[in-house]
């Protein structure tokens, strides 16, 4: 057996290049739908995890997402400029948000959904796509950190959720 190159491959796997898949996170929130959305999009300057997950790092001074199809999710700097992480593209409150994600240098996309479990009781999604539109050669380690990110983020959602 050979590969693409004609070289053999009797003894050791072939390379594959495969398109990753989204990458997808979740947590239980215990607080109701309609109050875990309003908190994700209207507090997520306080629960926002700034260090590590941002443009500006020690810059940021604030996060904020305009609701609405069109609006912005950006963050603020100590100089007063804002930087764009990205822009709604669907708006469907209390339920789900989806934006454009411009953050990994190529537009991905970005879906966060919160889901009723029960009265008091819910889970907030996160569906991370588009990882193909990357370059090969970045996208295994730009998606690597988000992979290990959006749990942090989640966890930090949950945490303001249930504090307030």
């Amino acid at each position: 057996m050979s590969d693409a190159r004609g070289a053999s491959t009797h003894g050791r796997a072939a390379p594959m290049t495969e398109a990753p898949g989204p990458l997808g996170q979740a947590v239980t929130v215990r607080a109701d739908q309609a109050t875990t959305f309003e908190v994700l999009v209207r507090d997520i300057g306080a629960w926002w995890p700034v260090t590590g997950f941002s443009l500006g790092g020690a810059r940021v001074r604030g996060v904020h997402l305009e609701g609405g199809a069109g609006g912005l999710l950006v963050e603020r700097w100590d100089d007063g400029t804002q930087h764009a992480w990205g822009e709604v593209l669907v708006w469907d409150p209390p339920h789900r948000l989806v934006l454009s994600w411009h953050v990994t240098g190529v537009p991905t996309e970005v879906e966060l959904r919160v889901l009723a479990l029960g009265p008091g009781l819910c889970r907030v999604e996160v569906e991370h796509r588009g990882w193909e539109a990357l370059e090969p050669t970045p996208a295994p380690t730009v998606r690597a950190t988000y992979r290990d990110g959006w749990p942090v983020v989640l966890g930090r959602l949950r945490d303001h959720v249930e504090a307030h």
